[in-house]
């Protein structure tokens, strides 16, 4: 199962009145509403030259594989366990930098009494410096020095879209909301909650609470999903079909408008058909956990 990474966290210094409803920064929200993102501004964009670090972890624990080749059937189960780190850097409201620093993997499949160590993907931008942008409402990412290769230009494609589909304004607008308030969103924007693909179907958030998380008023939204789409293409692999189930918790902070964490839990299968000889289904629980810390200058 493959993921591609966004966090967000918040520092401190941000102080909630009591008895009276706060925005961003601490303006008065509107009719008990809050403002959950602005617009132009890209997803994870940062002042320039405060950094944050995060961490994701997803995992599939004993989902059922089936393998059917040459008119046989076998099946067994498989585990993956994957880590990683990344680094990010504010260069403008639209413009970031980020560097890939930790790649863990880790799982296995097993058939009868053999257990084979899961597949590993090459970490291929592993430790290099990409520049994100948003202009004219797309996404692109690029080496902030030197070409990248064939196979590297397709994984910044991915990652451009990762970033479009973690698009704050377009999970929350900028209109004010409250607790209670339920709104549907583009399907497509599920991948910031399952990695990116063309997703199809539904994705509906809704704004649960306000809730107090180390001493930072967050608002706690919830989305629910039921998607299904293709990972993007790899070289060597064979088309990916994959589906989702499930939701996601967010924590998100009314003061710098920023997920500080986010929790997933859904239902998936994955079907890999090689030409006419190979077809492979895996089915299981995934869930996935985001988190960042930040450093201000």
């Amino acid at each position: 199962m493959s993921k591609l990474v966004l966090g967000m966290m918040v520092g401190a210094g941000f102080l909630c009145c009591p008895h009276e409803s706060k925005a961003q920064g601490g303006a008065p929200a509107a009719d008990g509403g809050h403002v959950l993102a602005k617009p132009a501004t890209a997803a994870g964009s940062l002042p320039p030259g405060v950094k944050r670090t995060i961490e994701t972890v997803a995992e599939v624990k004993n989902a059922i594989v089936t393998v059917d080749t040459a008119g046989k059937s076998a099946e067994g189960k498989m585990s993956s366990k994957d880590s990683d780190v990344m680094t990010m850097e504010g260069i403008s409201e639209t413009k970031f930098r980020t560097v890939q620093e930790k790649v863990v993997q880790e799982g296995s499949i097993i058939f009868g009494d053999k257990t084979q160590p899961k597949p590993l993907e090459q970490p291929l931008l592993k430790g290099i410096p990409v520049i994100v942008e948003k202009k004219d409402g797309r996404y692109a990412a690029t080496f902030e020095k030197g070409g990248p290769t064939a196979e590297q230009t397709t994984m910044l494609g991915t990652l451009a879209t990762s970033f479009a589909a973690k698009d704050d304004f377009a999970l929350y607008g900028d209109a004010p909301r409250k607790p209670g308030d339920k709104w549907d969103v583009d399907a497509k924007l599920a991948g910031s909650f399952v990695g990116p693909g063309d997703w199809t179907g539904t994705c509906k958030m809704e704004f649960v609470e306000v809730k107090d998380v180390g001493g930072v008023p967050c608002a706690v939204l919830k989305a629910v999903f039921d998607v299904k789409g293709n990972l993007p293409p790899r070289a060597g692999m064979p088309p990916t079909n994959l589906t989702y189930q499930g939701e996601a918790i967010t924590q998100r902070s009314l003061a710098d408008l920023l997920d500080i964490e986010v929790k997933v839990q859904a239902r998936t299968t994955m079907v890999r058909e090689q030409a006419l000889t190979m077809r492979m289904r895996v089915s299981g629980n995934y869930t996935m956990l985001r988190k960042a810390s930040q450093a201000k200058p």
